[in-house]
């Protein structure tokens, strides 16, 4: 799934900008994939990599800056959703690496 917390509109999960709580934007959207998933048997499930917003979206009302705490609130909701795959979005292809953990570091 793509989840892009800009891309979600005014109230979805009980969020009053989803933009501006990437965290609990992906783990809301993952926990509803979890819930969706859980009545195939295991062996059926399809995996799940996660698309994540690395971008500043200034078309929102109200957006704020999407940076390395940003990325990592994102990336940290996938793990503690139970997934371990994720991959980071940016159209111009432009990317930070603030919010990503050193070679080696412990997860």
């Amino acid at each position: 799934p793509m989840i892009y917390p800009s891309h979600y509109a005014a109230g979805a999960y009980g969020l009053e900008l989803p933009d501006r709580e990437p965290y609990q934007t992906v783990f809301n959207a993952l926990q509803r994939s979890q819930d969706t998933l859980a009545v195939l048997p295991q062996e059926e499930r399809a995996g799940v990599r996660v698309w994540l917003q690395g971008f500043t979206a200034t078309w929102v009302k109200g957006h704020i800056s999407y940076g390395g705490e940003e990325l990592r609130a994102q990336i940290q909701a996938v793990y503690d959703a139970g997934y371990t795959d994720w991959i980071i979005w940016n159209a111009q292809n432009t990317y930070t690496a603030d919010g990503l953990l050193p070679a080696g570091a412990e997860e």
